[in-house]
């Protein structure tokens, strides 16, 4: 038995893209092949990228949402939290269980309203649920594990091992209910 667990995060976002890579060599050192990370990347020119995250958020049993301090890519004037909130919002639709992982002095305020967002273009259309979608995904958001970690720009060679406390309870709680 294997547990799955997808990461979103902000590709081409150094701090994201670091904190991702750390978290899957933590799963591969302590819980060797027995939690699959998986995370969307490398797409070949013309793949219809909405659909394989979908299928790999259907696929995963938990989702980590990875929210850095700046989404800015190179060559960008502002970042945008969008994506982090539809890939949270679908797993959410999908009954999976998000926790999100927040960089220290990311824009809480500009996150909480990507999140609040009603015109969010979702990554299944159509559905229709109790409750606005928006509200659910920003209720979840305040009610689900949050942790905080600290960027390690200063220091991009850092590995699993630098991960705080905070983080590595939090992961391995997610490997736990994966794994039921």
């Amino acid at each position: 038995l294997k547990g799955r667990i997808f990461i979103s995060y902000n590709h081409n976002v150094q701090s994201s893209e670091h904190l991702k890579n750390q978290i899957a060599d933590y799963y591969k050192q302590k819980y060797n092949d027995i939690i699959e990370v998986l995370s969307v990347e490398n797409l070949t020119q013309g793949t219809v990228f909405k659909d394989v995250i979908k299928a790999k958020i259907w696929s995963s049993d938990r989702l980590l949402v990875i929210v850095p301090k700046s989404t800015t890519k190179l060559g960008e004037d502002k970042g945008y939290y969008e994506w982090l909130a539809r890939e949270a919002e679908h797993g959410l639709l999908l009954n999976k269980t998000v926790t999100f992982l927040r960089e220290q002095g990311f824009n809480e305020q500009l996150f909480k309203e990507t999140l609040k967002n009603e015109n969010l273009d979702f990554l299944q259309e159509g559905v229709e649920t109790e409750e606005n979608r928006s509200n659910k995904l920003y209720r979840n958001y305040k009610n689900r594990l949050q942790v905080n970690f600290t960027s390690l720009n200063d220091n991009p060679k850092s590995t699993w091992q630098d991960l705080n406390n905070e983080m590595i309870q939090a992961l391995d709680h997610n490997a736990r209910m994966a794994l039921e």
